[in-house]
Order: C-alpha cells, then sequence, then structure tokens
C-alpha cells in the first residue's frame, strides 16, 4: 500500500512540473525557431505605464482597416510582414487559421468601428516582466525616453505558427534593461 502511495505522490510531483517546463520549453523553442518580428511601441497612459513589475505596452500597428464585420473578443489570426523601415506590419487578418504562412500571430479583437471600418487588436505580448531591482530605474528610463518623439522604441517578438513570444523592449537600438542599468548606477549629487 505505501508503494500506492509513493506512485501517485510521483506522478503528481512529475504533473506539477510538466505544465511549467512545457511552457518553458515552447517559450524557448519560439524564440530558437521563429521570426523575429519588431512591433513598433505606441505611447503609453503616461501616469501608468507600469503595473507591477511589469510595463504595459501598446502597440502601432494594433489598427487595421477590413469591410469583414467582428465583434469584441472574437479570435483573430493576424499576418504579418516587414514593412521598409523593418517594423511589423498587418497585411491582413482572418478568423482561421492561415496554412501559406508561418508568419501570423493569434490575437484578440479589443473593438471594432463599423462606421470607419477599423478593427483594433489586442496581442498576446502586452506586458514586459522585469526583474525587481531594475524595475524602477525602467520605468524613469521609459517615461523620460517616451517623451522625445525621436526616439525609437520597439518591442522584439518571435513568432511562429500563430505563437508570439516578446523577448525584448528596445529604446533607441538599446535594451530598456541595460539603459535601467546605466540610470540605476548613475553617480547620484553630492547634496552640500
Amino acid at each position: 500500500m505505501k508503494n500506492w502511495y509513493l506512485l501517485v505522490f510521483g506522478i503528481l510531483v512529475a504533473a506539477q512540473w510538466y505544465v511549467p517546463g512545457k511552457m518553458v520549453l515552447e517559450s524557448e523553442t519560439l524564440l530558437r525557431e521563429g521570426k523575429a518580428f519588431k512591433f513598433r511601441l505606441a505611447p503609453v497612459d503616461p501616469t501608468d505605464p507600469f503595473r507591477g513589475k511589469y510595463i504595459a505596452l501598446n502597440y502601432h500597428n494594433s489598427r487595421y482597416n477590413t469591410s469583414t464585420l467582428w465583434t469584441r473578443g472574437d479570435d483573430v489570426f493576424v499576418e504579418l510582414a516587414e514593412d521598409e523601415e523593418g517594423f511589423a506590419k498587418i497585411i491582413d487578418l482572418s478568423p482561421v487559421q492561415p496554412n501559406h504562412t508561418n508568419d501570423y500571430i493569434k490575437a484578440t479583437v479589443r473593438s471594432y468601428y463599423e462606421w470607419d471600418e477599423t478593427v483594433i487588436i489586442s496581442y498576446p505580448f502586452d506586458r514586459y516582466y522585469l526583474e525587481e531591482s531594475i524595475a524602477y530605474p525602467a520605468e524613469e528610463v521609459f517615461r523620460q525616453l517616451r517623451r522625445d518623439s525621436n526616439t525609437v522604441a520597439y518591442g522584439l517578438i518571435s513568432i511562429k505558427n500563430g505563437s508570439g513570444v516578446l523577448s525584448a523592449v528596445i529604446l533607441n537600438d538599446r535594451p530598456i534593461e541595460e539603459l535601467a542599468r546605466e540610470w540605476r548606477d548613475r553617480p547620484q549629487p553630492v547634496e552640500e
């Protein structure tokens, strides 16, 4: 009877490790085998870009004009390509998974405006988590650089077969973590 309990316990332990292990493996596979797209970041609410230890991200290419009627909450397959500057752009939306390309992401319709035939998409990678020690410096750097209209900001997302993984937030060709560490470690003014 004791062996039976040990067997059940072992199965439960293995099951608890299987789910997160599978998620990590899928993310690593996407990063290694997926195509990297640069999604240009749109301004976020300046009073609340951070929620806890992540940055809330908005993307420029979350709007698309289409005559197809959509309903809030619909699943949508967003087919992507690169524009002339190397940033991701939407080339088509579909309610069914495309079979002619791997360069698409499964997303959700946030809203549809029939009067101007515009659909707004919510991507599954709208949060970028940071380690605790650089969260506040990253918030400050993000706010300062986003005020400058010349700042080039984008999320680097690896995409394959409808899934995507956000691997970096880049501001002026530098990862936000690097900029945050510099801000955190800068010499402090001497108080008199």
